[in-house]
């Protein structure tokens, strides 16, 4: 759908900044939608979630500023590091449960719960991306949305959905960080059959978490566990230390945001180019924006007053909102400015005495012509050139049509005279500038 950039409110909190492609931007259908997904993130605790900040889906092109997590998606994990310890999948899904519980209980059903919706943080999951999210009391659309692979029955067979549907995806993702996939693999017409005909295969799975997984993956929504009574079974007695692997863990510390003094002072282009938030991933600490600038690649200050800064839900923390008429100027900057830095005595003593030199260079033969010109003045009275004297005397004898001599000396003379005065004045400079060098 678009671009995830890494960047910092105001106040340097660091957040992730999602641009839409241009492409979807001129959809009037994918923009209802998107401020669906803005309103649908509003509602959930931000301990659950990537917190909205800010947002814009009228703009162009639309934009969302989230909190940032660092941490790699579940998808990516899994992808580079293999399934999950029996240890780590049970606070995985303690976490997941925990945020489906906030999600349900704010009147929503995520729809779409797959692995690259959850990140990984240091102190547990998060469930992100709402895209395709409905309320509880709208739930009877049967337009099929999902991912294959992540899609209860009901949704492959068009029923109304319930909350529950969220819980039969729990189950397809928990074992597929255990490296199990209960309905086989495949193209997505036969993967779609098994879930709604037939049984899922559990093998492979620590008897405890196979039991619970078998539950949520019941063809019939009443007979799923809530979030509630998932929570309460798989929830540790006491999280100590990391939770992930070590592999994983080295991920999130690689991705822990730098301090805005670390960061590189440059603008993105067309974030982002913009928020340079074209697969998308959930960070990109390369590029640094402003939270709140859809497209830092100009430095123009907002018109528009500043907002309110906003931690997670909290109204209190909300960065600048960029005026809506004009999203393609914002500013893109990170840390303090970075102060010139001073010359050295090695480079001052260097430039005085490049410049004495040229002085010397340019005075000396400046005073030579001056003193000639003055020279071939007096000479012009008692007849003959300086310097082009015998060139011209021999150009006299051979024949009438030599240049007169007194002319000769005048023009001499006076162009001597004011090469010597052009060049006196430059030495003059050069020298003066060479004093001010030297000088501390």
């Amino acid at each position: 759908m678009g671009e995830v950039f890494f960047g910092l409110t105001p106040g340097g909190r660091p957040v992730a900044v999602k641009l839409i492609h241009q492409v979807h931007a001129t959809n009037p259908e994918f923009r209802r939608r998107f401020r669906s997904e803005i309103e649908a993130a509003r509602k959930v605790n931000g301990l659950h979630t990537a917190g909205v900040v800010d947002a814009d889906p009228a703009a162009d092109p639309p934009w969302m500023v989230t909190a940032f997590i660092a941490g790699p998606s579940l998808e990516r994990a899994l992808a580079e590091h293999g399934p999950f310890p029996d240890a780590t999948l049970r606070v995985l899904g303690a976490g997941i449960a925990e945020a489906l519980e906030a999600i349900h209980e704010a009147g929503l059903i995520h729809r779409d719960l797959k692995p690259s919706n959850i990140l990984l943080g240091a102190d547990g999951p998060r469930v992100i991306d709402f895209g395709i999210a409905r309320a509880t009391d709208a739930s009877q659309a049967t337009a099929m949305a999902g991912t294959p692979g992540f899609m209860s029955p009901e949704i492959l067979t068009g029923e109304s959905l319930t909350p529950a549907a969220d819980i039969f995806a729990f189950g397809l993702v928990l074992a597929h960080a255990a490296g199990v996939r209960p309905f086989g693999e495949g193209p997505q017409p036969a993967l779609s059959y098994r879930i709604v005909h037939q049984e899922p295969s559990l093998a492979g799975l620590e008897h405890g978490l196979g039991e619970i997984i078998g539950r949520c993956l019941a063809k019939s929504p009443t007979a799923r566990p809530t979030p509630a009574q998932l929570l309460q079974e798989l929830a540790p007695s006491i999280l100590g230390g990391s939770w992930l692997p070590a592999p994983v863990q080295t991920m999130i510390d690689q991705q822990a945001p730098k301090m805005p003094s670390e960061m590189p002072r440059n603008s993105a282009d067309a974030v982002a180019g913009s928020p340079a938030l074209a697969s998308p991933a959930p960070v990109v600490p390369e590029r640094v924006v402003e939270a709140g600038s859809p497209n830092p690649g100009h430095a123009e200050p907002r018109k528009s007053p500043p907002a309110r800064a906003e931690s997670r839900k909290s109204p209190s923390a909300r960065p600048r909102k960029p005026a809506p008429k004009n999203p393609q100027r914002a500013r893109g900057t990170a840390g303090p400015p970075v102060a010139q830095r001073p010359q050295s005595g090695q480079g001052k003593e260097w430039r005085f005495r490049v410049l004495s030199l040229l002085a010397i260079v340019v005075l000396v033969p400046s005073l030579a012509m001056l003193v000639l010109g003055a020279a071939e003045g007096v000479q012009q009275v008692q007849g003959g050139c300086s310097l082009f004297a015998a060139r011209a005397n021999a150009a006299e004898a051979a024949g009438p049509t030599a240049p007169p001599l007194a002319a000769c000396a005048e023009s001499n003379s006076a162009a001597e005279i004011l090469l010597g005065v052009l060049g006196l004045g430059i030495g003059v400079s050069l020298a003066v500038g060479a004093r001010n060098r030297r000088q501390p």
